[in-house]
């Protein structure tokens, strides 16, 4: 690690550990991509090390996956982008539905109902369309508490760019998992809603991320080994926010995901939640 990516990682750690808005990088103009990316690792790096913020001796972490972002056209452009941007999902803000989670453990929670799936072995070449599902153990319902707390502009004036979201590691704050009531034909029909108390939130169906959630699984899985990593048995992959995000405020959730089965609406699965 060059000393100019440690001094980002641990600015990033320090403002993690603090639920404080994440560092900008320091240009003028927007940086490439492939600089986020390297500063992503160096980052990951010291998460996983549980060192280099406010406490050196803060409990080591390790990987549980993988999380795709910016997976639909508009936020694309919105930074400067024409893919979806990666990150990597680490152990300490893992929760099981029902849960509490405390808005004090971040600084500006986003709630994003997504679908995820558990890898059955171990990715090492890159997977196609035509052998993704030898990969896939299951699908199952998620929701991601991004952490969208950027320092926007930087000093420079230089408001947020691509390579600024992953270098803070795309945003990845928590993540909610749920359980499957049934495997569907296909995650692209799965419909699901948001509601907050009694407040409908969103509305959405799997194919809003990128047209095709196999295509999002595919990038995803061959974007996270070409930055090096190992993709293993037991990993999730969460593969981008489906309807309209939505700031995190105190209350109770409820996600509702329905599929087809066999021409009958079914449940997929439910994940609740309380902020507070």
């Amino acid at each position: 690690m060059t000393e100019m990516n440690h001094e980002f990682a641990r600015r990033a750690m320090t403002a993690h550990e603090a639920c404080q808005p994440m560092p900008l990088l320091s240009d003028s103009d927007a940086p490439p991509l492939s600089r986020g990316y390297e500063l992503q690792r160096a980052y990951v790096d010291l998460l996983l090390k549980g060192t280099g913020g406010l406490s050196e001796m803060r409990q080591p972490r390790h990987i549980r996956g993988f999380k795709a972002a910016l997976t639909n056209i508009a936020a694309q452009q919105s930074m400067g982008m024409t893919t979806p941007a990666g990150g990597v999902l680490v152990s300490g803000h893992e929760y099981r539905s029902p849960c509490q989670i405390k808005l004090a453990d971040f600084c500006r929670p986003i709630i994003e109902t997504e679908i995820g799936y558990r890898i059955s072995r171990a990715v090492t070449q890159p997977v196609s369309l035509g052998n993704l599902n030898e990969y896939i153990d299951c699908s199952l319902p998620m929701v991601e508490i991004a952490d969208a707390g950027y320092a926007t502009p930087n000093a420079a004036g230089r408001t947020m760019s691509g390579a600024d979201l992953v270098a803070a590691n795309s945003a990845a704050g928590g993540y909610i998992i749920g359980l499957a009531d049934l495997q569907p034909v296909n995650t692209d029909d799965i419909e699901v809603t948001l509601h907050r108390g009694d407040e409908a939130l969103s509305l959405a169906h799997g194919r809003d991320a990128m047209g095709s959630q196999a295509a999002v699984l595919v990038w995803l899985i061959n974007h996270s080994l070409a930055q090096g990593y190992a993709v293993l048995k037991g990993h999730y992959l969460m593969t981008g926010s489906l309807g309209r995000v939505q700031l995190a405020s105190p209350g109770h959730y409820i996600a509702q995901y329905l599929c087809d089965d066999a021409g009958a609406p079914k449940s997929f699965g439910r994940i609740e939640f309380d902020i507070i």
